[in-house]
């Protein structure tokens, strides 16, 4: 089993960080931590920064982050959920989340059409 306890998804499409051949992810991360979550990252360590997924023209691949402290990256996510920068991320296209291996999403995503159902009730 892959353990992805400590990786946080990073889903950033704005214009300010597309993708390119020569990019440096980390940087990216850390920037947009600084940036856009407002969180001084100098004390943040990551062990390994990457995109996944095949690379598309028409599309930019999410970029995964294992934190190297649990804590570290819950303190990122949970600042993704602050309600003036959830607004700025929702209205820019872009999130912050933990990585669920494969299994977890599927399951999730078979369960979606039952949820919505019952919220229309």
């Amino acid at each position: 089993m892959i353990l992805i306890r400590n990786n946080a998804v990073f889903s950033i499409t704005d214009n300010g960080f597309d993708e390119s051949k020569e990019e440096d992810c980390e940087v990216i991360v850390k920037t947009f931590n600084k940036d856009i979550l407002q969180i001084e990252a100098h004390d943040i360590k990551l062990d390994r920064v990457h995109r996944i997924g095949p690379y598309s023209n028409s599309k930019t691949r999410p970029i995964v982050a294992k934190f190297h402290d649990y804590n570290d990256r819950e303190r990122v996510r949970k600042q993704a959920y602050v309600d003036a920068i959830k607004t700025e991320l929702s209205r820019r296209k872009m999130g912050v989340g933990i990585q669920r291996p494969q299994l977890h999403r599927e399951a999730r995503q078979a369960l979606f059409p039952h949820s919505k159902q019952a919220e229309a009730i």
